[in-house]
Protein backbone atom coordinates (compact mmCIF):
# COMPACT_ATOMS: atom_id res chain seq x y z
CA UNK A 1 0.00 0.00 0.00
CA UNK A 2 2.45 2.14 1.12
CA UNK A 3 4.70 1.17 -2.27
CA UNK A 4 1.33 2.47 -4.38
CA UNK A 5 0.95 5.90 -2.16
CA UNK A 6 4.94 6.75 -2.48
CA UNK A 7 4.72 5.85 -6.10
CA UNK A 8 2.18 8.02 -7.03
CA UNK A 9 3.66 11.34 -5.31
CA UNK A 10 6.60 10.84 -7.04
CA UNK A 11 4.78 9.88 -10.54
CA UNK A 12 2.09 12.49 -9.97
CA UNK A 13 2.08 15.02 -6.97
CA UNK A 14 5.27 15.83 -7.45
CA UNK A 15 5.95 16.85 -11.12
CA UNK A 16 2.10 18.11 -11.11
CA UNK A 17 3.38 20.85 -8.16
CA UNK A 18 6.59 21.57 -9.71
CA UNK A 19 4.97 22.31 -12.97
CA UNK A 20 2.25 24.42 -11.55
CA UNK A 21 4.36 26.34 -9.29
CA UNK A 22 7.31 27.37 -11.86
CA UNK A 23 4.44 28.69 -13.87
CA UNK A 24 2.70 30.47 -11.67
CA UNK A 25 6.21 32.27 -10.52
CA UNK A 26 7.09 32.88 -14.41
CA UNK A 27 6.08 36.89 -14.02
CA UNK A 28 6.90 37.09 -10.40
CA UNK A 29 10.20 37.83 -8.64
CA UNK A 30 12.51 35.41 -8.18
CA UNK A 31 12.33 33.52 -4.89
CA UNK A 32 14.88 33.91 -2.42
CA UNK A 33 17.54 31.73 -2.62
CA UNK A 34 18.00 30.38 0.79
CA UNK A 35 13.99 29.78 0.58
CA UNK A 36 14.51 27.66 -2.43
CA UNK A 37 17.42 25.62 -0.63
CA UNK A 38 15.36 24.75 2.37
CA UNK A 39 12.00 23.82 0.39
CA UNK A 40 14.59 21.49 -1.43
CA UNK A 41 15.37 19.73 1.01
CA UNK A 42 12.21 19.78 3.18
CA UNK A 43 10.74 17.64 0.35
CA UNK A 44 13.60 15.63 -0.06
CA UNK A 45 13.57 14.83 3.49
CA UNK A 46 9.88 14.12 3.56
CA UNK A 47 9.99 11.95 0.96
CA UNK A 48 12.83 9.91 2.22
CA UNK A 49 11.05 9.51 5.47
CA UNK A 50 8.24 7.82 3.73
CA UNK A 51 10.90 5.49 1.83
CA UNK A 52 12.72 4.53 4.66
CA UNK A 53 9.25 3.82 5.98
CA UNK A 54 7.95 1.45 3.11
CA UNK A 55 11.46 0.08 3.03
CA UNK A 56 11.98 -0.71 6.61
CA UNK A 57 8.05 -2.37 7.01
CA UNK A 58 8.79 -4.45 3.96
CA UNK A 59 12.02 -5.95 5.59
CA UNK A 60 14.01 -4.90 2.18
CA UNK A 61 17.67 -4.95 2.06
CA UNK A 62 19.37 -1.57 0.70
CA UNK A 63 21.22 -3.58 -1.96
CA UNK A 64 17.83 -3.93 -3.43
CA UNK A 65 17.24 -0.17 -3.54
CA UNK A 66 20.68 0.49 -5.67
CA UNK A 67 22.99 0.80 -2.27
CA UNK A 68 24.72 -2.59 -3.33
CA UNK A 69 28.05 -3.58 -1.52
CA UNK A 70 30.19 -4.39 -2.34
CA UNK A 71 29.53 -2.99 -5.47
CA UNK A 72 29.01 -5.10 -8.60
CA UNK A 73 31.34 -4.74 -11.93
CA UNK A 74 28.56 -2.84 -13.67
CA UNK A 75 28.35 -0.55 -10.41
CA UNK A 76 32.21 -0.20 -10.35
CA UNK A 77 32.14 0.64 -14.31
CA UNK A 78 30.16 3.61 -13.66
CA UNK A 79 31.76 4.84 -10.63
CA UNK A 80 34.91 5.14 -12.79
CA UNK A 81 32.91 6.80 -15.94
CA UNK A 82 31.71 9.20 -12.85
CA UNK A 83 34.90 9.90 -11.84
CA UNK A 84 36.30 10.79 -14.94
CA UNK A 85 33.18 12.86 -15.78
CA UNK A 86 33.53 15.08 -12.53
CA UNK A 87 37.52 14.92 -12.92
CA UNK A 88 36.93 16.33 -16.10
CA UNK A 89 33.96 18.91 -15.80
CA UNK A 90 36.13 20.10 -12.79
CA UNK A 91 39.33 20.57 -14.93
CA UNK A 92 37.76 22.09 -17.60
CA UNK A 93 36.18 24.54 -14.81
CA UNK A 94 39.22 25.14 -13.16
CA UNK A 95 41.40 26.26 -16.80
CA UNK A 96 38.88 27.71 -18.28
CA UNK A 97 39.15 32.08 -18.25
CA UNK A 98 36.37 33.89 -16.65
CA UNK A 99 33.06 34.87 -18.74
CA UNK A 100 31.79 38.40 -19.01
CA UNK A 101 29.92 39.47 -15.70
CA UNK A 102 26.83 40.24 -17.66
CA UNK A 103 26.67 36.15 -17.94
CA UNK A 104 26.73 35.97 -14.25
CA UNK A 105 23.01 37.33 -14.51
CA UNK A 106 22.21 33.91 -16.55
CA UNK A 107 18.62 32.37 -15.45
CA UNK A 108 20.38 29.29 -15.70
CA UNK A 109 23.15 30.39 -12.86
CA UNK A 110 20.61 31.68 -10.68
CA UNK A 111 20.24 29.00 -8.91
CA UNK A 112 23.77 29.03 -7.73
CA UNK A 113 24.69 31.02 -4.30
CA UNK A 114 25.89 34.24 -3.94
CA UNK A 115 27.50 34.38 0.17
CA UNK A 116 28.87 32.09 2.28
CA UNK A 117 25.40 31.29 4.58
CA UNK A 118 23.92 30.67 1.17
CA UNK A 119 26.75 28.61 -0.29
CA UNK A 120 26.73 26.25 2.66
CA UNK A 121 23.57 25.75 2.53
CA UNK A 122 23.35 24.95 -1.15
CA UNK A 123 26.31 22.41 -0.47
CA UNK A 124 23.66 20.88 2.50
CA UNK A 125 21.08 20.35 -0.48
CA UNK A 126 22.67 19.07 -3.05
CA UNK A 127 23.73 16.31 -1.13
CA UNK A 128 20.25 15.56 0.58
CA UNK A 129 19.26 16.07 -2.91
CA UNK A 130 21.88 14.11 -5.07
CA UNK A 131 21.01 10.83 -2.39
CA UNK A 132 17.25 11.36 -1.66
CA UNK A 133 16.46 12.05 -5.60
CA UNK A 134 18.40 8.80 -6.72
CA UNK A 135 16.84 6.63 -3.98
CA UNK A 136 13.75 7.79 -4.82
CA UNK A 137 13.39 7.94 -8.43
CA UNK A 138 15.88 5.30 -9.82
CA UNK A 139 15.79 2.88 -6.71
CA UNK A 140 12.35 2.82 -5.40
CA UNK A 141 10.37 3.76 -8.92
CA UNK A 142 12.66 0.63 -10.85
CA UNK A 143 11.89 -1.64 -8.32
CA UNK A 144 8.66 -1.25 -7.72
CA UNK A 145 6.86 -0.30 -11.03
CA UNK A 146 8.37 -3.11 -13.28
CA UNK A 147 6.47 -5.71 -11.32
CA UNK A 148 3.22 -3.66 -12.39
CA UNK A 149 4.29 -2.00 -15.91
CA UNK A 150 7.76 -3.91 -17.03
CA UNK A 151 10.87 -2.33 -16.69
CA UNK A 152 10.73 -0.46 -20.49
CA UNK A 153 7.95 1.38 -19.23
CA UNK A 154 9.09 1.75 -15.71
CA UNK A 155 12.36 3.46 -17.34
CA UNK A 156 9.95 5.60 -19.19
CA UNK A 157 7.54 6.57 -16.40
CA UNK A 158 10.38 7.15 -13.87
CA UNK A 159 12.16 9.64 -16.74
CA UNK A 160 9.39 11.80 -17.16
CA UNK A 161 8.35 12.03 -13.76
CA UNK A 162 11.59 13.22 -13.00
CA UNK A 163 12.91 15.03 -16.28
CA UNK A 164 8.93 17.08 -15.18
CA UNK A 165 9.59 17.39 -11.21
CA UNK A 166 12.45 19.78 -12.20
CA UNK A 167 9.66 22.46 -13.46
CA UNK A 168 9.64 24.44 -16.29
CA UNK A 169 11.41 27.45 -17.58
CA UNK A 170 11.97 27.09 -20.84
CA UNK A 171 11.36 24.53 -23.46
CA UNK A 172 15.24 24.02 -23.80
CA UNK A 173 15.37 23.91 -20.11
CA UNK A 174 12.36 21.26 -19.47
CA UNK A 175 14.19 19.19 -23.06
CA UNK A 176 17.03 19.02 -20.71
CA UNK A 177 15.68 18.10 -17.93
CA UNK A 178 13.73 15.07 -20.30
CA UNK A 179 17.08 14.34 -21.70
CA UNK A 180 19.15 13.94 -18.16
CA UNK A 181 16.29 12.00 -16.21
CA UNK A 182 16.83 9.45 -19.64
CA UNK A 183 20.13 8.74 -19.24
CA UNK A 184 19.99 8.53 -15.85
CA UNK A 185 17.00 6.33 -15.45
CA UNK A 186 18.36 3.99 -18.45
CA UNK A 187 22.26 3.93 -16.33
CA UNK A 188 20.59 2.62 -13.43
CA UNK A 189 18.44 -0.10 -15.13
CA UNK A 190 21.75 -1.24 -16.66
CA UNK A 191 24.02 -1.13 -13.57
CA UNK A 192 21.47 -1.44 -10.70
CA UNK A 193 23.61 0.67 -8.94
CA UNK A 194 23.12 4.10 -7.41
CA UNK A 195 26.62 5.31 -5.92
CA UNK A 196 28.02 6.12 -9.48
CA UNK A 197 24.49 8.52 -10.08
CA UNK A 198 24.43 9.58 -6.50
CA UNK A 199 28.15 10.77 -7.21
CA UNK A 200 27.05 12.41 -10.32
CA UNK A 201 24.10 13.96 -8.99
CA UNK A 202 26.48 15.80 -6.20
CA UNK A 203 29.27 16.57 -8.01
CA UNK A 204 27.83 18.40 -11.25
CA UNK A 205 26.68 20.81 -9.11
CA UNK A 206 29.28 21.26 -7.04
CA UNK A 207 31.50 21.73 -10.62
CA UNK A 208 28.91 24.31 -11.74
CA UNK A 209 29.07 26.08 -7.63
CA UNK A 210 33.39 26.26 -8.49
CA UNK A 211 32.47 28.12 -11.68
CA UNK A 212 30.09 30.40 -10.25
CA UNK A 213 32.64 31.29 -6.96
CA UNK A 214 35.71 31.76 -9.80
CA UNK A 215 33.19 34.05 -11.96
CA UNK A 216 32.45 36.21 -8.47
CA UNK A 217 36.03 36.58 -7.55
CA UNK A 218 37.35 37.36 -11.07
CA UNK A 219 34.81 40.54 -10.75
CA UNK A 220 36.59 43.98 -10.07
Amino acid sequence: MLDDILAAILVLAVPAYSLWRSIARRNLPPEPRLRTYFRGIGLAWMLSGLLATDWWMSGRSLASLGFDYPLSRAGLIGLAVAAVVISGGGFMVLSARSKPSSQLDDPATAMFPQTPTEERLFLVMVIVLGVAWEALYRGFLLYVLPARIGLPASVVVAAIAYGLAHGYKSVPQLSGSLVAAFLFTMGFALTGSLWWQIALHIGLPVIGLIAQRKQLESQP
